[in-house]
């Protein structure tokens, strides 16, 4: 079969169509890549902020790796109130049921631990010493927050 001048023409010009299609294809893919990354991006440079100050960096990917990396530590201060606070003459209570909220992750930012405490459908980031509830949180221990409500202690896993 001989392939007349025509058909030669017409080949070639099916073929650039053809490659053409396939280069905008790939680069409207390209583009859709780029605005999915964008907006991570976005979504990631908006979590690292806590109260207008960003997290560092190698500190956050340190929890990435082990996010229970810092339960065991505690820092001296906290030793010191937990002293002061075991000190106090203790009356009894009258009995306090144990949270209703659960404790979802912690973050850890220069020696500052921070409780991810999810109540109902909404988390809500809880410090040392600020209440949820009534139930103040106190300190850490091992892998638990400790919560305080009306002189009873309550440890709290990460869920």
């Amino acid at each position: 079969m001989r392939i007349t001048g025509f058909t030669s023409i017409l080949l070639i010009l099916i073929l650039i169509f053809a490659f053409q299609l396939a280069v905008s294809a790939s680069s409207y893919e390209n583009e859709e890549y780029e605005v999915i990354i964008e907006e991570t991006l976005k979504e990631a440079e908006a979590e690292e902020e806590f109260d207008g100050e960003e997290f560092e960096l190698n500190g956050e990917l340190e929890l990435l790796r082990d996010p229970f990396a810092y339960y065991g530590r505690i820092e001296a201060e906290d030793i010191i109130e937990e002293e002061e606070e075991e000190a106090e003459v203790f009356q009894p209570a009258a009995a306090v049921s144990k949270p209703s909220f659960t404790i979802t992750g912690v973050l850890q930012r220069e020696g500052m631990m921070v409780a991810l405490v999810r109540k109902g459908s909404s988390v809500e980031m809880i410090r040392s010493g600020e209440a949820i509830d009534g139930y103040r949180l106190v300190g850490w221990q091992d892998r638990e927050a400790i919560f305080e409500k009306q002189g009873q202690r309550f440890n709290l896993s990460p869920q």
